[in-house]
């Protein structure tokens, strides 16, 4: 719980300061009732999905952990599939599913912690070949879904959701696991302030204006697409690095008047 209040509060100061600059520049021009409380309340409002079902894992984790250490292996495997098969796999077809919600739903997240959760109680492990596989076979699917349904509304982010890049987190997290342990301080320094870059630019006040107005996204799906995804590639390094930077001057000032206080 200790990791959800650390979180719960730098979400709050990061909606909180956005939220106040951008009523500095613009006013409340635009700004409406829900907009407002989604930026003062944005774990509660869901201002960032992400975010906001993390907590919500976080909450029922303690009971998922007994479902794990008590339920018979089939039993286990059983109630894993039918949670994939409706947070993962219907949406794709179904929309505003309910009661799981969509694939930004916290089943989704419930369904990826108890696979864990199975994986480490029996041993699961995959070699590096299949880790490997599934890795890059799934990262493929989801760039040529892309592509293929780029023209067909908001269906070409189906399969960037969901049970396939599950399958690629599955192959990943074996390939990490596979590897030897190691210690790099800038790594270290970088990710501790990665979380930033989430909760900046999936801002809602933020989000829109950056890619549309700030970066013009839209006028490099014009290019090649290879060119097109280094340029994504380039673009989202330097906002992780922007962001990040943002992020540990955010460290400096809290622990400042951390100290002050005590």
């Amino acid at each position: 719980m200790a990791t959800s209040k650390k979180l719960w509060i730098k979400t709050l100061i990061y909606s909180w300061i956005i939220f106040i600059l951008v009523i500095s520049v613009n006013g409340f021009k635009e700004i409406s009732i829900t907009k407002a409380l989604t930026a003062i309340f944005p774990i509660i409002f869901g201002e960032y999905w992400f975010i906001t079902e993390f907590v919500v894992l976080m909450i029922f984790a303690p009971l998922l952990n007994q479902m794990i250490d008590t339920l018979e292996k089939r039993d286990l495997r059983y109630y894993i599939g039918i949670i994939v098969f409706l947070a993962m796999i219907l949406p794709l077809f179904v929309k505003n599913l309910r009661p799981l919600g969509d694939m930004d739903s916290a089943a989704v997240l419930i369904a990826v912690y108890l696979i864990a959760g199975y994986m480490k109680k029996y041993s699961v492990k995959l070699n590096k070949a299949v880790s490997w596989a599934l890795f890059l076979v799934s990262i493929i699917v989801e760039l040529f879904s892309i592509f293929v349904l780029k023209n067909h509304g908001n269906q070409m982010i189906h399969f960037t959701y969901g049970v396939i890049p599950m399958i690629a987190a599955i192959g990943l997290f074996s390939i990490v696991l596979s590897m030897k342990s190691f210690h790099n301080k800038f790594i270290n320094y970088i990710a501790s302030s990665v979380l930033a870059a989430y909760l900046i630019t999936e801002d809602p006040f933020i989000r829109m204006w950056l890619w549309n107005d700030f970066l013009h996204i839209s006028s490099l799906q014009n290019y090649s697409y290879i060119l097109f995804l280094l340029w994504g590639v380039l673009i989202s390094t330097l906002l992780v690095l922007v962001c990040c930077l943002i992020d540990k001057i955010y460290e400096k000032i809290e622990s400042l008047i951390v100290v002050r206080i005590n």
